[in-house]
């Protein structure tokens, strides 16, 4: 198993429709393969996310006419990388707490593995949710739009429905490490499957604080 870095964008967008697809028999490849902790996040889940959020950048100047300046869309993917960073080793610290010795010594690997291909949809929900609202305010609730008259009486509910998308696959990122967790890490996996999206959910809320509080003392 070499040490050198290769980014494929194809077996990355493979994996994660997989994952999300049939995950069941994603995971059994998933545990077989042999692979570092560098390799896990600089094969695919930093690709990952600079593809979904410079996706997400491109479809907000169209959606939502936002001109920001590239720096800022740059500092901002920063941001959300770094973030998903450190959701990852915290995530499987906490997973260490359930997950018992082996006697290959793999285990780390193997608890970074669960968390960084479970957290897939959480991910690719989270980049796009500014799209998606971005398309209902322009094409259901813009009085001048083409599609008002259509929508009118829908507009709202499937707004709500458009805004709950995020918690729908975070939920199945929730269901991917409870199936993972047998063939992947072994374990509790409803103790996993509880803890770790719950810790996730409160250091993104603090990290959501942080940066309001930080535009808010801004200039």
């Amino acid at each position: 198993m070499g040490s050198s870095i290769d980014v494929d964008f194809i077996k990355i967008a493979l994996r994660a429709k997989n994952i999300i697809s049939r995950p069941r028999r994603e995971w059994e490849e998933i545990a077989a393969e042999q692979t570092t902790v560098k390799k896990l996040y600089f094969e695919y889940f930093i690709p990952l996310l600079f593809v979904i959020n410079a996706a997400a950048a491109a479809l907000q100047i169209v959606t939502q006419k936002n001109h920001a300046r590239v720096g800022d869309w740059v500092i901002s993917v920063i941001l959300y990388t770094l973030t998903g960073v450190m959701l990852v080793a915290i995530s499987s610290g906490i997973t260490a707490l359930f997950t018992p010795k082996r006697d290959d010594g793999l285990e780390t690997v193997q608890r970074y593995k669960l968390i960084i291909y479970a957290s897939t949809p959480y991910y690719l929900s989270k980049a796009f949710m500014p799209v998606l609202s971005g398309l209902a305010d322009r094409f259901l609730f813009d009085r001048h739009s083409a599609f008002r008259p259509y929508v009118e009486h829908i507009g709202t509910p499937l707004y709500f429905l458009i805004l709950g998308m995020p918690v729908i696959f975070t939920l199945y990122a929730v269901y991917l490490i409870y199936l993972g967790v047998p063939r992947v890490t072994g374990g509790s996996a409803t103790r996993i499957a509880l803890f770790v999206p719950a810790a996730a959910l409160i250091i993104s809320l603090a990290f959501a604080l942080f940066m309001m509080a930080a535009a808010m003392s801004g200039p």
